[in-house]
C-alpha cells in the first residue's frame, strides 16, 4: 500500500532524483537516447543462442 504511493510522490517532488533514477534504469536496459551498444549486442547474442537451442531440441 503506502510505500508505493510514497515512493511515487517522492519522485514527483524530487525531479533531480527522478531523472537520475530514470537515466540509470534506461542505461541498464539499453533504452533511451544513448543505449549501451555492448549490452544490445549481448542481448542479441543471448537471443540467438536460445533460439538455436530451441531449434536443436525440436529436431530431435
Amino acid at each position: 500500500g503506502q510505500g508505493r504511493e510514497n515512493a511515487k510522490q517522492y519522485l514527483i517532488n524530487n525531479p533531480d532524483i527522478r531523472n537520475e533514477v530514470d537515466e540509470k534504469v534506461r542505461a541498464h536496459y539499453g533504452i533511451g537516447d544513448n543505449p549501451d551498444s555492448d549490452k544490445e549486442e549481448t542481448v542479441t547474442e543471448e537471443s540467438k543462442t536460445k533460439s538455436s537451442k530451441k531449434e536443436n531440441t525440436e529436431e530431435v
